[in-house]
């Protein structure tokens, strides 16, 4: 949850402790614009839901229960290669 809110991330929601859309609702009443996510299954599901339409979300290759496209919603998988020298102090 850190390294994420040091990426510049806006609101970060932990969903083992809050409510996905709840939480997504009360930080932006009309919808989010992106989400990334890093889990799969029910947790996706609720995210996608609180996404505008138009809105994008991504998740990192090897996600299980990969999430679906909605309408409106471009959901992308990526890979990644670690590299700390990139990230931000």
């Amino acid at each position: 949850m850190e390294f994420v809110k040091r990426l510049g991330a806006d609101k970060v929601i932990d969903w083992h402790r809050e409510n996905i859309l709840k939480a997504a609702y009360e930080f932006a009443p009309k919808c989010l614009d992106a989400a990334l996510l890093m889990a799969g299954g029910k947790a996706a599901e609720q995210a996608t839901t609180a996404l505008r339409k138009g809105s994008r979300a991504a998740y990192p290759n090897g996600v299980p229960d990969a999430p679906q496209t909605r309408d409106g919603v471009k959901v992308v998988n990526y890979s990644g290669e670690p590299n700390p020298g990139r990230l931000p102090n």
